[in-house]
């Protein structure tokens, strides 16, 4: 029988992880096939962590890998994004309602818009006065580096951020009926100087969301 964890916490890199870390009492660390899982409390709250890597596939088999061994009540996924609204600026933290896979062209039998994998409405509601940003994004396994191709997204979504691994993850929870949330904070505006913006604000942007985590897994538990 499988042990009930409070949260799974699905990180794509270290340097994303490495502050909420630092926070958790680590009480083990496993070694599944090549994965490594840390299973730490925070204060009354059972987590097992894991770091994914980038992309889709990586970021699938991570998810999965926690709930098939740690049943999770509450699965996390968070990390840096490029903002694609207008309106957001570094450091601001988005909530997706919805993430749209937009690396996905289906074209056979007849073209269709991308997948669309929703958020649980009742976690998204508990969170409206937290300060953050609600409303779609927009993940795939690609680069969004060229302010025409951010505006071309924008105006076809109408997304507030792209990122690698959201995707995957919201889909991989829903398809196990597990509830999922996701978190990212601004780290770059997904234009030609995303590189240095990234580099430059990576650290101050990240302990930023590592401290709205904290507060919130209390919240949500």
């Amino acid at each position: 029988m499988k042990i009930t964890f409070d949260y799974g916490f699905v990180i794509p890199l270290e340097t994303e992880a490495k502050f909420i870390i630092k926070e958790l009492k680590i009480e083990k660390r496993l070694k599944l096939g090549q994965r490594q899982i840390l299973i730490a409390s925070f204060n009354k709250i059972k987590l097992a962590l894991i770091i994914s890597g980038c992309g889709k596939i990586k970021t699938s088999s991570a998810t999965q890998l926690l709930i098939d061994y740690f049943n999770p009540k509450i699965l996390v996924n968070f990390g840096t994004a490029g903002a694609i609204a207008p309106h957001l600026k570094i450091g601001d933290i988005v909530c997706p309602t919805s993430v749209i896979e937009h690396d996905v062209k289906l074209l056979f039998p007849k073209p269709l818009p991308p997948p669309n994998h929703f958020a649980p409405k009742k976690i998204i509601n508990r969170l409206k006065k937290e300060g953050l940003f609600f409303g779609p994004i927009v993940s795939g396994d690609c680069d969004v580096v060229d302010s025409d191709i951010k505006n071309e997204i924008f105006n076809k979504y109408q997304a507030l951020s792209v990122d690698w691994e959201s995707a995957a993850f919201l889909l991989t929870c829903n398809l196990n009926n597990k509830k999922a949330i996701i978190f990212r904070v601004i780290s770059d505006l997904a234009h030609e100087k995303t590189s240095l913006e990234y580099e430059i604000n990576e650290e101050k942007v990240i302990k930023k969301l590592t401290k709205k985590i904290i507060s919130i897994i209390e919240i949500l538990s």
